[in-house]
């Protein structure tokens, strides 16, 4: 058996923009809702994945991405959903983008979880997530997730820590995969 963690591809997003103080709650609901429109460079890596049974989070990113893919969705679960970042409802100054989620997700790493689920549920849900995951991988010889970074990595640590394997991995950006695979008995 066989998963392939896919990245979702990059979202139609502004990462260039200036978050007022008022508007990290705006931003981060613009960000959850954008989709994805520019397909990966590297294709060839998604033939076998149109024989896979493919999962995806019902976030919009992951659906269009798999779309991209050329491949038909056989089931989307919030289970596979990105982590939420934590915020204030204001921020003590404006900033960048990329500044604000990197200081949501350093506070989220240790334990901050105003406005989100936080570390702990997110732990949980990926091992919910991988127990479902398991049993829809019971009946396949290779399955596709399509989902998103850290949540992805916190289901593969659930499964590896479960008995499986990391047998492929590419970069850590947008479009990236990590395979792992169950040896038959």
């Amino acid at each position: 058996m066989k998963i392939r963690f896919v990245r979702h591809g990059r979202p139609d997003f502004d990462t260039s923009m200036q978050i007022q103080r008022s508007g990290i709650c705006a931003a981060l609901k613009l960000y959850d809702d954008a989709g994805v429109s520019e397909p990966c460079s590297t294709q060839n890596h998604w033939t076998s994945a149109s024989k896979s049974t493919v999962v995806t989070s019902d976030l919009q990113r992951a659906i269009d991405s798999a779309h991209l893919m050329g491949v038909e969705i056989s089931e989307q679960s919030s289970l596979l959903r990105e982590a939420r970042l934590p915020h204030p409802n204001m921020l003590p100054w404006s900033m960048s983008w990329k500044t604000a989620i990197a200081i949501c997700r350093v506070a989220w790493l240790f334990g901050y979880s105003r406005n989100a689920d936080g570390i702990n549920h997110d732990r949980a849900r990926a091992r919910r997530a991988a127990k479902w995951l398991l049993v829809l991988a019971e009946e396949q010889d290779e399955m596709v997730v399509i989902g998103h970074g850290i949540m992805n990595r916190m289901i593969i640590e659930q499964l590896v820590s479960s008995g499986w394997s990391r047998t492929e991995s590419s970069h850590n950006g947008y479009w990236s995969y990590q395979v792992i695979s169950l040896a038959a008995d």
